[in-house]
């Protein structure tokens, strides 16, 4: 296949930082109005996300935030995807959903037992849920998305540190116990998201493989 122009689409990491340690967060970009992102994630359950809303809620409230939570309908555990002005052409919905559906996993279970906000002072910065435990399928799925993203000409990013983004604010936010939020992850979407819209248009999905059916 063509490879994708780097002035129309680039594959894009995490807004912020989400690494521990003493490097400076980077900049989150400024974006276009006019800017589409489609992307791989992992959603959470019906039950789940509004748990997580409830949390969020708590939270704004603690830190004195007024702050909006990205909502039921839009919290997820990003992967990778791309970025670029206007729609993507049909050609690249194409490519990606033939790469959504050419890596497969078992279902899982994922665990996020604390909250983290990383930004720039001043600055809107992502406040999401984390864990303090490594998540090896996790690492090891997106090592494989990241692979079939490769081969098909679009460039990737190395460094992936699970997360779900539940708002953006100017707080600081550094470890916050948060009630473990756990959940089995049973399929992957592909996802489209507009600036502004406040909204996704989920365009595929995968469902992921009984744990009955790995040998």
């Amino acid at each position: 296949m063509t490879k994708p122009s780097s002035r129309q689409l680039n594959l894009f990491g995490p807004d912020v930082d989400l690494g521990a340690g003493s490097a400076p967060p980077r900049r989150r970009p400024p974006r276009d109005r006019d800017e589409n992102r489609y992307f791989f994630a992992f959603r959470p359950p019906v039950d789940v996300t509004h748990s997580i809303d409830i949390f969020g809620r708590g939270l704004c409230r603690s830190l004195g935030s007024r702050s909006r939570l990205l909502g039921p309908s839009r919290y997820h555990i990003t992967l990778c995807g791309i970025k670029g002005q206007g729609e993507a052409p049909a050609w690249i919905i194409a490519a990606l959903k033939a790469i959504g559906g050419s890596v497969s996993a078992p279902i899982f279970d994922i665990a996020f037992d604390h909250a983290r906000g990383y930004g720039r002072p001043g600055e809107p910065r992502a406040v999401f849920l984390a864990s303090t435990q490594k998540i090896s399928v996790l690492d090891d799925f997106y090592g494989r998305l990241r692979d079939a993203m490769q081969a098909n000409g679009f460039r990737t990013n190395s460094g992936f540190n699970p997360h779900l983004t539940m708002f953006y604010d100017e707080h600081p936010v550094t470890n916050a116990i948060a009630p473990p939020v756990c959940f089995t992850v049973r399929d992957l979407v592909l996802i489209r998201s507009i600036y502004g819209a406040s909204h996704h248009d989920h365009l595929a999905r995968w469902p992921l493989r009984d744990r009955a059916d790995v040998v």
